[in-house]
């Protein structure tokens, strides 16, 4: 078994928190993914040399990568699990990948959108 010490789970949840961040279901929602995905990345950087290099305390950074982080949630793009849900549950794939609110359903058009 792989015993982890709690500032090492709690450091191993808090890039988990930051990164993985759901699958976009197409390639023009996975832009609007990966942007957002970059800026959580930096701020976890960020974070990580501070405690690393700069001896920041770190329960005081971990709380402060998670309150940016939710400055920057992950939406604004369909997700691969929620094209699945909308599919199985009758929509067309140009249905099931369109943003709420976007008008033809082409998802080159737009940005992509998370429930």
């Amino acid at each position: 078994m792989n015993a982890l010490n709690e500032e090492t789970r709690a450091v191993i949840d808090a890039v988990l928190e930051a990164l993985a961040i759901p699958h976009a279901a197409t390639v023009g929602h996975e832009e609007t993914r990966a942007k957002i995905l970059d800026e959580r990345l930096s701020l976890t950087v960020v974070v990580l040399e501070n405690v690393a290099m700069r001896g920041f305390d770190l329960a005081w950074s971990l709380e402060c990568l998670r309150e940016r982080l939710a400055e920057h949630p992950p939406t604004g793009y369909v997700t691969h699990d929620q094209a699945k849900e909308r599919t199985a549950a009758g929509a067309s794939w140009v249905e099931a990948v369109r943003r709420d609110g976007d008008g033809d359903g082409d998802p080159t058009d737009s940005e992509g959108g998370r429930r």
